[in-house]
């Protein structure tokens, strides 16, 4: 570009400059807060009868107190053998689905937190020492290890 060139192009797109300008005033400007979430995996513990497709996945978010849960899908272990009927899986099994994100309550060693919209059983709490997810309502317990940190 010539300079009579590079002249006209700033004189006709000086609006837009200064948009452009502003606009990257403000969000060099703003302040997001980083999310502090942490991910773990837990495998069902004590659930004799029943397996899990694989691992569980909790996500945790410090900075927004919410916890969201995928659970894994689970079956009987002998649920046609031993003629169970109904469930996602037609033997008693549940296929995999996913709660949250839902409030939670973060405290140096437990988070705890309810899922509203969960048949009665709707009640948990994570052990951070002890490494592991309760249902406090049907005493399921998944062992948990933090998979990462964000």
């Amino acid at each position: 570009m010539n300079k009579i060139t590079t002249v006209s192009f700033l004189k006709l797109n000086g609006g837009a400059c200064v948009v452009l300008m502003a606009l990257a005033m403000v969000v060099a400007g703003s302040q997001i807060a980083p999310a502090d979430t942490t991910t773990f995996t837990c495998q069902l513990g004590n659930a004799p009868g029943r397996y899990e497709d694989g691992p569980s996945v909790i996500e945790l978010n410090k900075t927004e107190s919410t916890v969201v849960i995928h659970f894994s899908a689970n079956h009987l272990i002998n649920g046609a053998a031993d003629g169970v009927t109904g469930g996602d899986d037609g033997h008693g099994g549940v296929g995999a689905y996913t709660i949250g994100p839902l409030p939670a309550q973060v405290g140096a060693d437990t988070i705890t937190f309810s899922d509203p919209n969960g048949p009665g059983e709707g009640n948990y709490t994570i052990d951070l020492l002890a490494g592991t997810l309760v249902n406090n309502d049907s005493h399921l317990t998944w062992t948990c290890q933090t998979a990462q940190k964000q």
